[in-house]
């Protein structure tokens, strides 16, 4: 049969699982057991499946049987098309009002904090059942999402790293935070590349990884900075920096929203750090998750619609500090 001709209604697509299951055991015997059908009946598929596709597929080779060239090629790709099928079922089908699963979302203590509260009463809303355990992120989390426990988690993610998949919240750049009274504001705010490295610094370690963006930007241009205390939450770093005279790096839509709060100045950092996309990223393992779609979609449209996840106060370009 010419496959360039053959028409699809015509083809049972019960003969695409047939074959995942005879091109991963190599064997009819063991591929009929797989599918729980008789020898005789997985025999039929495959001889259905040569006509189908113009070639043996599966051929003797000594005592077992060998994948043709044909084969080897169809395997390739044949996962990711039932996988594809397999989503398009399972998206028309999926109830939220009828899911029982317990997701797991890590985060940094902003999210967890300024955002996440409301997103989980909407969630409630259209899903009564489901559980959603929260967890605080950190740089390695993002690497775990391969084996770990995580759903999904917030990021900035990184080309590096393979198998993940993203949305995107939003995009933004670093700004600096100080207190307002910090002997820095009394010339009128701002500051010098020489003055940021020289200050001691406050670093946030939870969440995406903030430390080492920063800390390659300088290496870049043959500068370092002293960091004098690291904690996870930004909500302790802000406490420190304005009690102290610490400076802090941190997203300028985080600074912008926790400036009042915590009664602290920010302005643009003197260095130049290409702007980046704050996600929410996942594993290709779920990735065709019926229900996992469901969430992260909604995830990310939750987020994008909170006020903390954009920025409180714009700064024109020639504005150095924002008090």
């Amino acid at each position: 049969m010419n496959i360039g001709q053959v028409n699809l209604a015509s083809v049972n697509l019960n003969l695409l699982v047939a074959l995942k299951a005879l091109l991963d055991e190599g064997n009819v015997t063991r591929a009929a057991k797989r599918l729980n059908i008789t020898q005789s009946g997985m025999s039929k598929n495959l001889r259905h499946l040569r006509e189908l596709f113009d070639d043996p597929l599966l051929v003797r080779s000594g005592n077992n049987f060998a994948l043709t060239e044909r084969a080897v090629e169809l395997s390739q790709n044949l996962e990711r098309i039932l996988g594809e099928v397999t989503e398009l079922l399972d998206r028309s089908s999926f109830d939220p009002a009828e899911c029982t699963r317990t997701f797991t979302f890590a985060t940094s203590d902003y999210v967890a904090e300024y955002i996440f509260p409301k997103v989980l009463e909407n969630y409630l809303k259209v899903a009564p059942n489901i559980s959603i355990r929260l967890e605080m992120s950190n740089e390695a989390t993002i690497g775990k999402l391969s084996n770990g426990p995580y759903d999904l988690i917030t990021s900035m993610l990184d080309s590096q790293y393979q198998g993940l998949h993203h949305l995107v919240i939003g995009r933004d750049q670093f700004a600096c935070c100080m207190r307002k009274d910090h002997p820095l504001m009394q010339r009128g705010g701002g500051l010098s590349l020489s003055e940021y490295c020289s200050l001691d610094h406050a670093a946030i370690t939870g969440g995406g990884d903030k430390v080492h963006v920063i800390e390659a930007e300088l290496a870049k241009i043959g500068k370092r900075r002293s960091v004098r205390f690291s904690a996870p939450l930004y909500t302790t770093v802000c406490k420190v920096v304005s009690s102290s005279d610490m400076i802090a790096t941190m997203p300028s839509h985080i600074a912008s929203n926790l400036a009042p709060e915590f009664d602290l100045a920010w302005c643009a950092l003197p260095f130049y750090i290409e702007p980046f996309d704050y996600t929410i990223a996942w594993h290709e393992r779920q990735h065709h998750d019926a229900s996992h779609i469901w969430f992260r979609n909604m995830m990310q449209q939750l987020i994008q619609s909170s006020l903390y996840s954009h920025m409180a106060q714009e700064a024109p370009s020639d504005i150095l500090c924002v008090l």
